[in-house]
């Protein structure tokens, strides 16, 4: 839907499966609801509180995705409700539309991803959206995007980073991204220059910058 799709690893990762016969992907990458893997986090450890990106292989807020389905995913995150789930989108017009009647409890954080200039709208969008925590995933970073281009009022967490596999486009500008959060008082996470991280190396401005939310930090440490 947008040139941050050019190259998802998602696509050649769900086409590698099809060709080796994995089940769940005998449709190659089109869109399927796997209705049998909604009570899965309820299996989960009960002790023992996770990060989970939600639909990693896809974006929940497809066209072609029900909202009934959506809304029966929301219900699972409420029911098991000690682990955070990460919701991102490309699509956050309908993430905005619907959210309203979505159950957004305080462990659940709307995301939406920002790969150039183009996308920045995205922004606005998402803070429309009400849940009480919002990230932004800067990733694949594709175009330098200024610090004073953008605003991260309503923003608790930015992730960016380059784009990996064949053909990858040069990641630019995620020094800029950093001073913003710098400014805004925001955690930032790099991931990695991507494709080009052999040549520049895994640091940002000579080092790693792996910044976390206050309440993932309190966990970490044990506080």
């Amino acid at each position: 839907m947008s040139p941050g799709c050019d190259r998802c690893y998602a696509r050649h990762q769900a086409l590698r499966l099809q060709h080796f016969g994995v089940a769940k992907y005998s449709d190659g990458f089109d869109v399927r609801l796997h209705y049998e893997a909604l009570a899965e986090p309820l299996k989960w450890n009960k002790k023992r509180a996770q990060r989970v990106l939600v639909c990693s292989m896809g974006d929940l807020f497809h066209e072609a995705v029900p909202d009934d389905f959506i809304r029966r995913v929301f219900d699972v995150m409420h029911l098991v409700s000690h682990h955070a789930y990460f919701v991102l989108t490309k699509r956050v017009e309908r993430m905005a539309a619907l959210g309203a009647s979505l159950d957004w409890g305080g462990n659940v954080w709307a995301g939406a991803t920002v790969e150039d200039s183009a996308a920045l709208p995205r922004l606005d969008l998402l803070r429309a959206v009400p849940a009480s925590r919002r990230f932004v995933v800067f990733e694949p970073l594709i175009e330098r995007i200024g610090a004073s281009w953008f605003s991260l009022d309503g923003i608790h967490w930015v992730i960016c980073g380059g784009e990996t596999g064949r053909d990858c486009r040069p990641c630019d500008g995620p020094v800029q991204i950093r001073y913003a959060c710098l400014h805004a008082k925001v955690p930032f996470w790099f991931t990695s220059w991507g494709g080009y991280q052999i040549k520049r190396g895994p640091a940002l401005v000579g080092q790693q910058v792996h910044e976390l939310p206050a309440e993932f930090v309190a966990k970490v440490e044990g506080t």
